[in-house]
């Protein structure tokens, strides 16, 4: 990282900022899609970085997709197989890959 990155009012500095919001947005989007994010002012930050970034927007948009399509089978699927599309949403959000034959649960 360069020295520039430190100076306000850089490129460089913008995009180290834009970066460090990325990876807050996504440690914490599960909250602010679920509207659980609270009413601080960094929690706020976040929530309009959400709305401004493609990367995070993207992201956000794919697990709304996915809580929707999760609740549309809810009613008449098996709770058990509910349950584990769950998990598999969450560690596939959380970047984790997909391994059939490990334990959800890691």
């Amino acid at each position: 990282m360069s020295l520039l990155a430190h100076v306000p009012g850089t490129r460089a500095y913008r995009s180290r900022k834009d970066a460090i919001l990325c990876m807050q947005t996504h440690e914490r989007i599960q909250e602010i899609v679920d509207g659980e994010i609270g009413p601080t002012r960094a929690e706020k930050i976040l929530e309009k970085h959400l709305d401004a970034c493609r990367s995070c927007n993207a992201e956000a948009d794919a697990i709304r997709e996915l809580k929707d399509a999760i609740s549309r089978v809810a009613g008449t699927a098996d709770p058990d197989l509910v349950a584990s599309l769950e998990v598999l949403a969450q560690r596939l959000c959380e970047g984790h890959d997909h391994n059939p034959d490990a334990n959800p649960a890691e």
